[in-house]
Protein backbone atom coordinates (compact mmCIF):
# COMPACT_ATOMS: atom_id res chain seq x y z
CA UNK A 1 0.00 0.00 0.00
CA UNK A 2 2.74 2.40 0.98
CA UNK A 3 4.68 1.70 -2.23
CA UNK A 4 1.53 2.32 -4.26
CA UNK A 5 1.10 5.75 -2.66
CA UNK A 6 4.75 6.54 -3.37
CA UNK A 7 4.31 5.53 -7.02
CA UNK A 8 1.16 7.62 -7.43
CA UNK A 9 2.86 10.64 -5.81
CA UNK A 10 5.84 10.32 -8.14
CA UNK A 11 3.67 9.98 -11.26
CA UNK A 12 1.50 12.93 -10.25
CA UNK A 13 2.55 16.42 -11.23
CA UNK A 14 1.14 19.19 -8.96
CA UNK A 15 0.86 21.72 -11.81
CA UNK A 16 -1.12 19.17 -13.82
CA UNK A 17 -3.46 18.52 -10.89
CA UNK A 18 -4.28 22.23 -10.56
CA UNK A 19 -4.79 22.53 -14.32
CA UNK A 20 -7.04 19.46 -14.29
CA UNK A 21 -9.22 20.91 -11.52
CA UNK A 22 -9.54 24.24 -13.34
CA UNK A 23 -10.47 22.51 -16.60
CA UNK A 24 -13.12 20.47 -14.81
CA UNK A 25 -14.62 23.62 -13.28
CA UNK A 26 -14.63 25.40 -16.67
CA UNK A 27 -16.20 22.36 -18.33
CA UNK A 28 -18.95 22.20 -15.74
CA UNK A 29 -19.55 25.96 -15.96
CA UNK A 30 -19.90 25.61 -19.74
CA UNK A 31 -22.91 23.40 -19.23
CA UNK A 32 -24.65 26.33 -17.58
CA UNK A 33 -24.52 24.83 -14.09
CA UNK A 34 -22.34 25.72 -11.19
CA UNK A 35 -20.09 22.80 -10.39
CA UNK A 36 -21.18 20.85 -7.35
CA UNK A 37 -18.42 19.55 -5.12
CA UNK A 38 -19.29 15.83 -5.52
CA UNK A 39 -19.53 16.07 -9.32
CA UNK A 40 -16.31 18.08 -9.44
CA UNK A 41 -14.52 15.41 -7.41
CA UNK A 42 -15.92 12.70 -9.68
CA UNK A 43 -14.76 14.56 -12.80
CA UNK A 44 -11.30 15.12 -11.33
CA UNK A 45 -11.21 11.46 -10.29
CA UNK A 46 -12.27 10.21 -13.72
CA UNK A 47 -9.82 12.32 -15.70
CA UNK A 48 -7.04 12.25 -13.10
CA UNK A 49 -7.15 8.46 -12.80
CA UNK A 50 -7.18 8.17 -16.59
CA UNK A 51 -4.09 10.37 -16.79
CA UNK A 52 -2.39 8.31 -14.08
CA UNK A 53 -3.21 5.21 -16.17
CA UNK A 54 -1.67 6.88 -19.22
CA UNK A 55 1.51 7.95 -17.40
CA UNK A 56 2.01 4.53 -15.77
CA UNK A 57 1.49 2.75 -19.08
CA UNK A 58 3.83 5.16 -20.84
CA UNK A 59 6.53 4.57 -18.21
CA UNK A 60 6.17 0.80 -18.69
CA UNK A 61 6.47 1.05 -22.48
CA UNK A 62 9.32 3.57 -22.40
CA UNK A 63 11.33 1.89 -19.62
CA UNK A 64 14.17 0.83 -21.92
CA UNK A 65 14.48 4.28 -23.48
CA UNK A 66 14.18 6.00 -20.10
CA UNK A 67 16.96 3.80 -18.70
CA UNK A 68 19.24 5.10 -21.44
CA UNK A 69 18.17 8.75 -21.31
CA UNK A 70 16.65 9.49 -17.89
CA UNK A 71 18.20 7.02 -15.46
CA UNK A 72 18.94 9.82 -12.96
CA UNK A 73 15.42 11.27 -13.07
CA UNK A 74 13.64 10.19 -9.85
CA UNK A 75 10.24 10.69 -11.55
CA UNK A 76 11.08 7.73 -13.82
CA UNK A 77 10.86 5.17 -11.04
CA UNK A 78 10.98 2.16 -13.34
CA UNK A 79 14.05 3.41 -15.20
CA UNK A 80 15.76 4.23 -11.91
CA UNK A 81 14.84 0.73 -10.70
CA UNK A 82 13.01 2.16 -7.68
CA UNK A 83 9.97 -0.01 -8.45
CA UNK A 84 9.30 -3.18 -10.40
CA UNK A 85 7.24 -3.35 -13.55
CA UNK A 86 4.45 -5.18 -11.74
CA UNK A 87 3.95 -2.22 -9.43
CA UNK A 88 3.29 0.11 -12.36
CA UNK A 89 1.03 -2.47 -13.98
CA UNK A 90 -0.98 -2.56 -10.74
CA UNK A 91 -1.19 1.24 -10.59
CA UNK A 92 -2.32 1.35 -14.23
CA UNK A 93 -4.98 -1.34 -13.67
CA UNK A 94 -6.38 0.26 -10.52
CA UNK A 95 -6.31 3.71 -12.13
CA UNK A 96 -8.25 2.42 -15.11
CA UNK A 97 -10.89 0.89 -12.84
CA UNK A 98 -11.17 4.08 -10.74
CA UNK A 99 -11.43 6.18 -13.89
CA UNK A 100 -14.23 4.07 -15.35
CA UNK A 101 -16.08 3.93 -12.02
CA UNK A 102 -15.98 7.71 -11.52
CA UNK A 103 -17.05 8.28 -15.13
CA UNK A 104 -19.95 5.85 -14.74
CA UNK A 105 -21.19 7.84 -11.77
CA UNK A 106 -21.08 11.01 -13.89
CA UNK A 107 -23.21 9.50 -16.65
CA UNK A 108 -23.21 7.51 -19.84
CA UNK A 109 -21.42 10.09 -22.00
CA UNK A 110 -18.63 10.53 -19.44
CA UNK A 111 -18.22 6.76 -19.36
CA UNK A 112 -17.99 6.59 -23.17
CA UNK A 113 -15.42 9.40 -23.31
CA UNK A 114 -13.22 7.92 -20.57
CA UNK A 115 -13.49 4.39 -22.00
CA UNK A 116 -12.46 5.68 -25.43
CA UNK A 117 -9.55 7.54 -23.85
CA UNK A 118 -8.36 4.40 -22.07
CA UNK A 119 -8.63 2.35 -25.26
CA UNK A 120 -6.80 4.98 -27.33
CA UNK A 121 -4.01 5.29 -24.80
CA UNK A 122 -3.67 1.52 -24.53
CA UNK A 123 -3.53 1.23 -28.31
CA UNK A 124 -0.90 3.95 -28.52
CA UNK A 125 1.20 2.18 -25.90
CA UNK A 126 0.89 -1.19 -27.64
CA UNK A 127 1.85 0.47 -30.93
CA UNK A 128 4.90 2.15 -29.38
CA UNK A 129 5.97 -1.12 -27.77
CA UNK A 130 5.94 -2.74 -31.21
CA UNK A 131 7.86 0.07 -32.95
CA UNK A 132 11.56 -0.68 -33.43
CA UNK A 133 13.71 1.37 -31.03
CA UNK A 134 15.59 3.11 -33.85
CA UNK A 135 12.36 4.74 -35.11
CA UNK A 136 11.58 8.21 -33.77
CA UNK A 137 9.22 8.23 -30.76
CA UNK A 138 6.41 10.75 -30.23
Amino acid sequence: MRRGILIVRSLNRPAFTVLLALCCVVGMAQTGHLPSTPRLYLAIGAVGAWMLFAVALNDIVDAEIDRANLVDDPRRMLAARAVERGHLVGVAAISGIVSLSAAALLGRMALVVVACGLVLDSGRSVFLAAVPSEWPRW
